[in-house]
Order: C-alpha cells, then structure tokens, then sequence
C-alpha cells in the first residue's frame, strides 16, 4: 500500500490525463483496502494523496482546455482567414520558399515552368489536360 513508483508523462497531453486517472483509480483500490484493514493512518495519507490527485487532473483539464482554445484561435475558420493568414506567410518568404512553392504547385497541377528563346516564361501543360489555371489578385 505504499507510494507508487510509477512515473508520469512531463507534458501536458491526453495520455497525462488517462496516466493521472489510472493513478486515481489505484489510489482508490488501496484506499479501500486501508479502510477495510483499518489502517486508519494509510487511510488518512490515502485520502491526501487522492485529493492531491483529483487536483492535478482538474488541472490538467483546465490546461488541456486552454490548449484547444488556443490552437482554435490560432487556426482560421473561413476560407478568407485562411487566405489572409497564408498571404501573410507568402509576403514574408524568401525567394527560394517561393521557389519551392511553386515548384510543387506546378507538380500537384501537372504543370512546368519553362522559358523560351525570348526568354518569356511559359506555363506548359503535361499530359493531355489542357490549362485550368485561375490567377489570384493579392490586393496590392
């Protein structure tokens, strides 16, 4: 009946929570024990440690809550937020992230960038699909 050696998980997750939980539920079973063998002084260390338990799983509730309302405040909800957001993104990238972007965009739309001998650059389709290409205007 004595302290438990188990180690719990640092950060703040769900898999802390089940862990906290799980602890509660031992916590329990030897408290009944206690009280069934009337050991009244585990019964008493059993209950602190109980409540102490019960605390940090409130805690933890409330920490966990607070993360989700984060990570909802953070992420856009509309397709406009979402497009101002990687505006955002996009005007604060190097040459070469754009590269990378445009590269894989090319790539995802069956696409390649090539230059001619006017050294004007071409969007040249691959395969048999023919341009579906939409410009987007980004306001300035």
């Amino acid at each position: 009946m004595g302290r438990r050696k188990n180690t719990t998980p640092e950060q703040v997750s769900s898999a802390r929570l089940r862990w906290l939980r799980a602890q509660s539920r031992r916590l329990m079973e030897d408290y009944k024990g206690a009280k069934k063998a009337n050991s009244w002084s585990a019964v008493s260390s059993l209950q602190r440690e109980i409540r102490t338990l019960r605390d940090m799983i409130d805690a933890e509730c409330l920490k966990i809550g607070e993360m989700e309302a984060l990570k909802a405040q953070a992420s856009p909800e509309t397709p406009e937020e979402r497009a101002a957001m990687l505006g955002k993104l996009i005007e604060a990238a190097s040459d070469d992230e754009l590269e990378v972007c445009v590269a894989e965009w090319c790539k995802r739309r069956r696409y390649r960038l090539q230059v001619d001998e006017g050294g004007t650059l071409q969007i040249v389709p691959l395969g048999d699909s023919g341009p579906d290409l939409t410009l987007v205007s980004g306001g300035r």
